[in-house]
């Protein structure tokens, strides 16, 4: 497991992670080796924070699991509420929900599959702290769910290897419904989320997987919030993104930045 292949700081990585006037950590591992996980700012990287929207391809995977949904493609009719983002406001699927981050549709089926099962497909995956305690239509948002950034990466090196304890061929849904990165030799498929209500603990995530030509790599990334004025926002997630392809060219895992 990730935890136990240790620790290396490195050093040289901390001016580009803390760029800006936020405090942040990034971590990277190799997928299925034993060689440590390198860090910037390892005590950030162990702790741990609210998921926000990094938590959905866990709850896709759970949802489909109960049977609170078919497929990635059953349609989910939109419920007519307007809301900030506009892609959120039309009829969705689990695939899109997962791409766009459409937390109306979690919040709707999080009920449906029920604090059991959604505990027990929590506890199943080793996610995190294991517990949902908290509202369960925003448990991941603003109830007990904490992950840290070496979390993230025990949770997407077994999601890029397809060893989840869920159906293989929806692991493989899930991960191809995430966003991505092509670059001239290497992919970026990631997903992000912002805990925005979370008071002092307000988090901005990345996290994903890296396919290069000499293997594959699960990278985390995040950071509070940043000085806007005479107020705090989360970095935007083209900000988390740049921050996080920088550093895997100062680590030599990509060889030039991708472009989006």
């Amino acid at each position: 497991a990730m935890h136990a292949r240790g620790i290396s700081e490195r050093d040289a990585w901390t001016a580009v992670v803390e760029s800006g006037d936020a405090t942040s950590t990034f971590a990277l591992a190799r997928v299925d080796s034993a060689e440590p996980v390198e860090v910037a700012n390892a005590a950030r990287a162990a702790t741990p924070f609210l998921p926000a929207s990094t938590f959905e391809p866990v709850h896709a995977l759970v949802a489909l699991d109960a049977g609170a949904i078919d497929t990635m493609d059953t349609v989910i009719p939109w419920d007519g509420v307007t809301r900030d983002v506009e892609a959120w406001n039309q009829d969705q699927t689990l695939r899109a929900a997962v791409r766009d981050s459409v937390v109306w549709v979690f919040q709707m089926l999080a009920p449906m599959i029920g604090a059991d099962a959604m505990g027990a497909g929590v506890t199943r995956a080793g996610y995190g702290n294991e517990t949902i305690g908290g509202d369960i239509s925003s448990f991941w948002l603003d109830g007990e769910l904490r992950t840290s950034a070496i979390d993230q990466l025990e949770f997407f090196e077994q999601l890029a290897l397809g060893t989840l304890p869920f159906d293989r061929e929806q692991q493989a849904q899930v991960q191809a419904s995430l966003p991505r990165l092509d670059g001239p030799d290497s992919r970026i498929t990631y997903k992000t989320g912002a805990a925005t209500s979370a008071g002092e603990d307000r988090v901005a995530w990345l996290a994903g997987i890296v396919d290069t030509p000499e293997g594959q790599w699960v990278v985390a990334y995040n950071s509070g919030f940043v000085a806007d004025g005479d107020t705090f926002r989360a970095p935007t997630a083209q900000e988390r993104l740049d921050v996080v392809v920088d550093l895997l060219v100062v680590a030599e895992v990509i060889s030039e930045s991708p472009t989006s």
